[in-house]
């Protein structure tokens, strides 16, 4: 081609031209080079005059590139010293704005041509296709192998640095050590796999308070230095979602862990996603074995009174999408084969459209709260004490059974004697054991069928359907064989039994049941009275044999009150009644402790409060018998004092009978003259002198003067 031909192309062609000689010290290194030619394209492209370059140097015409050299500058003269080498790039001139395709090639050594290409308005296009592909929520990062940023494309809602700030500054200069390293970091693993890098991150910025998603692509740039492109995502909201629904769940976790209630999860199609521990307890399965497990697998349950196994009902509830409840009495059989009653409820799990995504149940072990109620049960109509029938169940069974089916119907009344006196003798937890023992004669000698009721405090019932009037009386006589080995506190166990039989089914049952009470009452008469006397006799002689000092105190004040009855001049009958009276004036200390009886020092006030009950204790057992009756009278008034001050009633002068007068002095002489633990025993002129000195104010003058 002709050199006018040559140059015509070049001066028409679009493409920018330049021509250049490497300029080199005497040491051949390059300092500068110099333009040879260029076309009016070039001339355009730069904004210089062609006439302006030919025979110039570079560090004269472009003096922002040329300070310290550009990696492009030195580039080209790699290429122009070697000789024949070429290459094509991409080039950002900053200077002027511009995009650059530029292809480099050494025509001759120490020579190079460059042809520029514009491509800024391609660029930006691309620049803002990688806006659009983003869909403005990415932010896009390019750093060099040096970790400086060499672009930055920011997002519109979210661009926290201004690019002309941050552009070659590197990664530890913008955002500080520790978040440097964590990206460097996964840069380096992008660049060793040659895989996209991902790692979320919270923003390193202060004030910032949102979290990023950061996929880092490794690439090789047109001098074939490494390049870390960062495609940063804003993922608060996911990540604050996330967070919440972790929340709910771990809500949702320590709930089920915690609860008293037994829990099991299972999917759409019935299979056993979760159990909680007290589930686990329950069924005997752990929740690694039972998960993936047919529902009906795990919780196994039949029904307590046919044995029969119960309908599925996570299956009902996936087929029928409503709450249901187990039915009473309601068994689950665990994998150890061990049963216990549950009551439970099982409910669809649907999502915010309803549809149906498994199921959850919750039950509980009832064992407990089944023995209540049964217990609960059998207390509504038992007797706690005895555990025979209460009155309630008593009067409801009467009801029912007073039927003409039922005739001839005998109710039988028993009444415990002695009941109040052994109560004021040994006190009430004696006496509910011999309510214990009467019981049970009752229930030895009865039927398992017959129908025994505690009526009230002593008495019980009996109620005998299609029983006539001789086998009540056997069965009263085989309740008397029944109580005749029984005993309490050496006192024999005696029940008054009456009966009476309906017949006819126009006779009114209650009128029966008067007419068995009266029986009994009519037994009881002399029942009573005979038991009464020998449990008295019982209770004096145990008296006697835990205390012998109270043995012979009693002893001696009978004695004395004897002879004060004879020298006063009363009848024989009275003399010997005196002797009685002081045997038995000291009876109702059965009921005291025998600690307090014993005690050697001073009693405290609570067991003087104690000592003093005696009196009225000793009237109550006595007032049983009519054989001690009167005599009961005196032992009362024994303490009350001849002025008023006595005790228990505050009675005075001559409104104290007047064995109850002699019994005192009697008493208080023979306890003066007595050795006692804390004194010695006083004379008997020491004593008189006492006597003598309370006449008229504790004790009967006249009583007194006796004693001379």
């Amino acid at each position: 081609m002709s050199d006018i031909l040559y140059k015509s192309v070049l001066a028409h062609s679009p493409v920018g031209y330049a021509y250049y000689r490497v300029l080199c010290d005497e040491d051949g290194i390059p300092y500068d080079y110099e333009f040879i030619d260029a076309n009016p394209a070039f001339a355009k492209m730069t904004g210089l005059a062609v006439v302006d370059l030919v025979g110039r140097k570079a560090a004269e015409i472009l003096p922002s590139m040329w300070s310290g050299k550009s990696d492009l500058i030195m580039f080209c003269e790699e290429i122009a010293i070697q000789g024949g080498g070429s290459i094509e790039f991409e080039h950002y001139f900053e200077p002027l704005s511009r995009w650059y395709k530029i292809n480099v090639f050494s025509p001759a050594k120490s020579h190079f041509v460059t042809y520029l290409t514009d491509i800024t308005h391609q660029m930006r296009m691309l620049e803002e296709q990688t806006t659009l592909n983003t869909f403005f929520n990415d932010i896009v990062i390019e750093l060099d192998e040096n970790f400086r940023y060499i672009n930055y494309i920011p997002n519109k809602k979210f661009d926290f640095q201004q690019k002309q700030k941050i552009i070659g500054k590197t990664i530890r200069e913008v955002y500080g050590l520790e978040f440097a390293l964590q990206l460097e970091s996964n840069c380096k693993t992008a660049l060793a796999t040659g895989e996209i890098e991902s790692f979320i991150h919270k923003s390193p910025l202060p004030g910032i308070d949102r979290w990023f998603r950061a996929n880092i692509i490794h690439r090789t740039d047109c001098f074939n230095q490494n390049k870390y492109i960062i495609v940063t995502r804003d993922i608060t909201e996911k990540v604050e979602a996330e967070r919440a629904i972790y929340a709910e769940k771990e809500r949702l976790r320590v709930t089920l862990q915690s609860i008293g209630d037994a829990v099991i999860a299972t999917d759409k199609s019935g299979r056993i996603i979760s159990l909680n521990p007290i589930a686990e307890q329950l069924t005997g399965w752990s929740e690694q074995e039972a998960r993936g497990k047919n529902a009906q697998e795990v919780f196994h349950i039949i029904s307590e009174r046919t044995r029969e196994v119960c309908e599925n009902p996570v299956q009902k509830v996936l087929n029928t999408g409503n709450i249901i409840g187990l039915a009473n009495h309601t068994a689950l059989i665990s994998k150890d084969g061990s049963e216990r009653p549950i009551a439970d409820s099982a409910a669809p799990i649907r999502d915010e459209a309803g549809i149906i995504h498994g199921t959850v149940l919750v039950f509980r072990d009832v064992t407990g709260e089944k023995l209540r109620q049964e217990e609960i049960e059998y207390l509504s109509y038992h007797d706690s004490l005895t555990g025979l029938y209460n009155r309630r169940f008593f009067e409801e069974e009467l009801k029912r059974l007073d039927a003409e089916r039922n005739l001839p119907i005998t109710l039988i009344i028993g009444d415990v004697n002695g009941l109040k006196l052994i109560n004021d003798a040994f006190g009430h937890l004696v006496g509910d054991r011999l309510l214990q023992k009467a019981a049970a004669a009752i229930r030895q000698a009865c039927r398992v069928d017959d129908i025994i009721a505690r009526w009230g405090g002593d008495e019980f019932v009996i109620i005998l359907p299609k029983t006539n009037q001789k086998s009540a009386v056997e069965l009263i006589q085989r309740i008397r064989n029944s109580c005749a080995g029984a005993e309490i506190e050496a006192i024999k166990l005696s029940i008054s039994l009456g009966y009476e039989t309906k017949e006819q089914a126009d006779e009114c049952i209650a009128n029966v049941l008067k007419s068995a009470e009266r029986n009994m009452y009519k037994n009881k008469l002399h029942e009573g009275q005979s038991m009464a006397g020998s449990a008295i006799k019982v209770i004096h002689s145990t008296l006697l044999e835990k205390n012998q000092r109270e043995a012979e105190h009693s002893k001696r004040v009978a004695e004395l009150s004897k002879n004060i009855a004879k020298a006063m001049g009363l009848p024989e009958a009275k003399i010997n009644e005196m002797e009685t009276i002081g045997l038995m004036h000291d009876i109702g200390k059965i009921a005291i402790a025998e600690a307090i009886l014993e005690k050697a020092g001073e009693l405290t006030e609570d067991e003087w409060i104690e000592i003093n009950r005696h009196p009225e204790v000793g009237y109550r057992i006595l007032s049983t018998s009519n054989d001690t009756v009167e005599i009961a009278r005196y032992v009362l008034a024994h303490h009350e004092h001849f002025d008023g001050n006595g005790y228990p009633s505050g009675i005075k002068g001559e409104d104290i009978p007047l064995q109850a007068r002699i019994l005192a002095v009697a008493d208080v002489f023979d306890a003066l003259t007595s050795k006692r633990v804390h004194r010695t025993a006083y004379s008997s002129k020491e004593a008189i002198k006492v006597l003598q000195n309370k006449a008229g104010k504790q004790f009967d003058p006249e009583v007194v003067k006796i004693f001379k």
